[in-house]
């Protein structure tokens, strides 16, 4: 029987009267076992966060504690006077946090901050001695060069490696328990591969307790032991990996699983087609002037695509994905190249021939929240881009309706403003403004990269139906390849701006033929894990009989 680090005991955290429940952690029990991966999964909102926060006695000021007990070498924790509570953190529990570059301090050089660690926790290292133990340290993170990583500052490094010197804090006193908080979220899938394995080497060299928090089963299913569901602040189900994975009981659990897209293709496009394509590209650049030269961030893009069709652009960060987009619906001036939409040379036009043009492509934003004006209503937004096309108000309201009705959302929410909707639902919107333009051509930049499993997937399901409905051409842009499998007939994969492969997604998925694409591929979380599907219908019910719960 595997022995107990760490007890929760019914820990309950309320939120502030205004919230949209009483409790953050609602009653929460949990044993966590020594030498574990402990995976603590859940949407937004669920309490993986606050609850793992309550570990360390860190839960923000406006939440409050109201009960329970966190039991860790004979002590609670939530009992421990402060400077017991300092002892504790960073040298038996550490935490690495979501956001690098956030954690570490951008005015003191990075080998100093590990530094720190040693002196605050062990002292019984001398201040000479502390640079090379931070040196074998760094060496031991897999960073390049640990000399210059110790005399470099933050912005200097790059995010996986901000995330290594993280990493490295942690460990510097080799903790008995390591929470990791989203770790590899912000990062591109050949980066996340390396820092997923590099925890796990670290594991097996320390032998560490990790609670490693995460909304991606993909990652789940790679790295964990044993697997914590969360929904709305409680524990909903726990048990071994392959219990939850394979077989879930609980409804919610079930469509968390259900939802996690797969690298598998859903589309096979119609390669004879001869018709009039809605949008061609070709040699499209743009080069950048800095003071050093020139950065050429896109480079020689070329692609065609007819009504009906997605292209998926998929690449990490600094691929040249969004400068595309960009420079697609000009808001970015390509240096040259051309793009013709609906054979109308989009990239000639000026003035009032552009603006007319510009309803021929239209883009739906990756940031739901920052892409609707808060001041505006709903049937404002929609009317408004219905009348500057010539439409009178009574059309454009009717017309306006019955987007609504098509992305899901109905007539009551003409009325209301963006902060009565939720991420997903402020996509829906997003969809739906987009759509009222009637493009051709939709530019979707990370439209589903902010949201939750469930909603992304509900999200992916509607682009595919009112694709259906209204013929327009997609060039769906997305750093998670599983996503581009679902939507996709084509699939361009993009490196430091060059497409660099070009293809039918069956073909780039399952034949690919660029060394860049199979390491994408072979980094991409859980692609050895073929999950459970639900029935739509019953998906359906199910996350209908949810939402009447949670409401």
């Amino acid at each position: 029987m595997s022995t107990s680090i760490l007890k929760i005991k019914d820990l309950s955290i309320t939120l502030p009267k205004n919230a949209d429940r009483q409790f953050a952690v609602e009653d929460v029990n949990l044993e966590v076992h020594k030498g574990e991966i402990l995976c603590v999964v859940g949407e937004s909102g669920s309490g993986k966060s606050v609850m793992t926060s309550a570990i360390l006695n860190e839960v923000p000021g406006s939440l409050n504690i109201t009960s329970g007990s966190i039991e860790f070498d004979n002590q609670d924790i939530l009992k421990l006077p402060q400077k017991e509570l300092n002892e504790l953190r960073g040298a038996r529990i550490s935490m690495i946090y979501q956001e690098p570059m956030a954690a570490l301090n951008p005015s003191i050089r990075v080998g100093k901050q590990v530094d720190e660690v040693f002196a605050l926790h062990r002292p019984e290292i001398k201040a000479t001695d502390r640079k090379t133990e931070t040196l074998k340290l760094l060496e031991q993170m897999k960073l390049p060069t640990p000399e210059r990583i110790y005399s470099s500052y933050a912005h200097q490094v790059s995010g996986g490696q901000c995330q290594r010197i993280v990493i490295a804090m942690a460990l510097a006193c080799n903790p008995d328990i390591l929470i990791a908080d989203e770790p590899t979220t912000a990062l591109d899938v050949t980066t996340q591969a390396e820092i997923l394995r590099l925890i796990y080497d670290l594991k097996e060299i320390y032998n560490n307790t990790i609670i490693f928090i995460t909304h991606d089963f993909g990652v789940v299913a790679d790295i964990a032991d044993r697997i914590v569901v969360m929904c709305q602040g409680k524990i909903i189900e726990e048990g071994q990996k392959e219990e939850i994975l394979m077989r879930p009981k609980e409804p919610y659990t079930q469509l968390l699983v259900d939802a996690m897209p797969l690298l598998e293709t859903t589309r096979t496009p119609d390669q004879s087609r001869t018709d009039e394509p809605s949008v061609e590209v070709d040699n499209l650049h743009k080069i950048y002037k800095t003071r050093g030269g020139q950065v050429h961030a896109l480079n020689d893009a070329s692609f065609v695509l007819r009504n009906g069709e997605t292209l998926g652009v998929v690449g990490e960060s600094g691929s040249g994905k969004s400068t595309l987009a960009k420079t697609l619906i000009r808001l970015e001036e390509p240096t040259s190249g051309s793009v013709n939409i609906r054979q109308e040379n989009f990239l000639a036009l000026s003035g009032a021939d552009l603006i007319s043009s510009r309803q021929k492509i239209q883009m739906i934003f990756q940031d739901p929240f920052g892409s609707l004006n808060p001041s505006q209503t709903v049937g404002f937004m929609l009317m408004r881009s219905l009348e500057l096309q010539g439409k009178d108000p009574v059309e454009a309201k009717a017309r306006s309706l019955k987007l609504l009705q098509q992305v899901g959302l109905g007539d009551q929410a003409f009325n209301r403003k963006p902060r009565n909707f939720s991420g997903g639902q402020r996509q829906r919107i997003g969809i739906a403004r987009a759509l009222s333009m009637g493009p051709d051509v939709v530019v979707a930049d990370e439209c589903v990269s902010a949201l939750d499993l469930s909603v992304q997937k509900q999200v992916l399901l509607l682009l595919n139906d009112l694709q259906s409905t209204y013929k327009m051409a997609i060039i769906f842009i997305t750093h998670d390849l599983r996503v581009a499998a679902q939507v996709s007939d084509y699939i361009t994969v993009m490196e430091k701006g060059k497409m660099v492969e070009f293809g039918t997604a069956d073909d780039v998925f399952n034949r690919p033929k660029h060394d860049y694409t199979k390491r994408l591929l072979d980094a991409a979380p859980g692609k050895d894990w073929h999950p459970p599907r639900l029935d739509p219908k019953e998906a359906a019910e199910i996350a209908k009989s949810l939402e009447k719960s949670f409401s």
